[in-house]
C-alpha cells in the first residue's frame, strides 16, 4: 500500500516527542566540490545529542564524486546511531537524487521533480584530451554508472538490470507519484492546504 503522509510543516511529524534531538539541514543549490564539507559544518552546528537528522534537498544535482561523498557521510552518521530522513523539495535531480537515497526514509514533496540521467564527467571547455585520456574517461563513466546502478538497486530492492535505463539514457524526469511507484522514494509529503 502506498504510504502517504500529510504534514503541516515539512517533516514535522517525523520529530520525536522532543524536538531537541532532531536536527534539520538543507542541501540547497548545485552540488560542487566543497558541498559535503558545507553540509558537515551545518550538521556540526546541531545539538550534540542528535538522534534524528532531516536533510531537505533542493538541488539540481552536480558533481558526481561530491554527491557520492555526501551519500557516504550520511551513511556514516547512520552507523553512529543517527536516523537520517531525506526529503526532496522543488528539484532533486542527478547527484541530489543520489544523496536522497542515503535516507533511512526517503520523502518527496508532492510538487517535487526528481531526475536521473547518464553519468557525466569531463573536463572544462578548452581542455583537449588524447585518445588514451578519452578512453580512461569513458571507463570511469562506465564504472560510475555501474556503481550508481548497484547503489540504487540495493536501496530500491530492484534488479540492477531494471535500473539501467535510468542511468544510461536521456534525462528521466518524474514527479513524486512516479518516483514512489518506481521506488526512488518511500513516501510523499502532501500539503494539507491543497487537499
Amino acid at each position: 500500500m502506498k504510504k502517504l503522509i500529510c504534514i503541516l510543516f515539512i517533516l514535522l511529524s517525523l520529530c520525536a516527542p522532543t524536538l531537541a534531538s532532531t536536527g534539520y539541514v538543507y542541501l540547497y543549490g548545485g552540488i560542487m566540490v566543497g558541498s559535503m564539507l558545507e553540509l558537515k559544518c551545518d550538521i556540526d552546528q546541531l545539538p550534540i545529542d542528535l538522534d534524528k537528522l532531516v536533510v531537505i534537498i533542493i538541488s539540481p544535482g552536480g558533481e558526481v564524486y561530491e554527491s557520492l561523498a555526501i551519500f557516504d557521510y550520511l551513511n556514516t552518521l547512520k552507523k553512529q546511531g543517527i536516523t537520517v530522513y531525506t526529503a526532496a523539495s522543488g528539484i532533486c535531480a542527478s547527484g541530489a537524487l543520489v544523496v536522497l537515497q542515503a535516507g533511512d526514509v526517503r520523502y518527496a514533496h508532492e510538487s517535487a521533480t526528481l531526475m536521473t540521467h547518464s553519468v557525466m564527467t569531463g573536463y572544462p571547455s578548452g581542455v583537449y584530451l588524447t585518445e588514451e585520456e578519452q578512453q580512461t574517461n569513458l571507463a570511469e563513466n562506465r564504472r560510475l554508472t555501474q556503481l550508481l546502478i548497484d547503489l540504487f538497486s540495493r536501496r530500491m530492492s530492484k534488479n540492477p538490470a531494471m535500473l539501467g535505463i535510468y542511468f544510461v539514457s536521456k534525462p528521466n524526469m518524474m514527479g513524486a507519484q512516479t518516483a514512489l511507484q518506481l521506488g526512488f522514494i518511500d513516501a510523499i509529503i502532501y500539503d494539507p492546504t491543497t487537499r
